[in-house]
């Protein structure tokens, strides 16, 4: 029996293919060995040149490092600036409408003057007061003048409470 008779129809096919392989890479090899020219490099373009920029002069005296030290971003004692920050030539914002603010009501004023006081032992006690159209008046603690109420009294000083307001009065003035 010959060599060829004893192939099988598998070992014929994976015959072809491989010539048919060896064929193909014959063929790339060819290609990849032809060497084609880089295209010529372009123009040159309309390129300006760097401009020179002058060196900041060092000044490695203490006063630098002093300036800087003062400008220390971490300061416990350091507020955030009062506007928006904006950079070189930005326009500053325009100042806002001017709205009319509603009027101011006038500060109250007490005109009351201690005259005296009285301590008692129990913890109470009693201030002779001159009111604002100067009628004395003798309060004792707990008691209402006008808008307000003794509350202590002390040698020299007696202090009244308000909704809002608390006088203390001492003899010769009001404080």
């Amino acid at each position: 029996m010959s060599a060829a008779g004893r192939w099988t129809l598998l070992s014929r096919v994976s015959a072809g293919v491989l010539a048919a392989s060896a064929l193909l890479a014959a063929a790339a090899a060819a290609e990849w060995r032809q060497v084609t020219p880089l295209p010529p490099p372009p123009g040159p373009l309309g390129v300006r040149a760097m401009p020179v920029v002058p060196q900041p002069r060092r000044n490695g005296g203490d006063a630098v490092v002093l300036a800087t030290v003062a400008r220390d971003p971490f300061r416990a004692d350091r507020r955030r600036p009062p506007g928006r920050y904006r950079m070189p030539g930005e326009p500053a914002p325009a100042p806002p409408a001017e709205v009319a603010a509603p009027a101011a009501a006038p500060t109250p004023s007490y005109d009351y003057h201690l005259l005296g006081t009285v301590v008692l032992g129990d913890g109470g006690g009693l201030a002779a007061l001159s009111g604002p159209g100067g009628e004395g008046k003798v309060v004792h603690v707990g008691q209402q003048v006008d808008r307000f109420r003794l509350v202590r009294v002390t040698p020299g000083s007696a202090t009244l409470a308000g909704s809002d307001t608390t006088l203390v009065l001492k003899t010769g003035g009001t404080e």
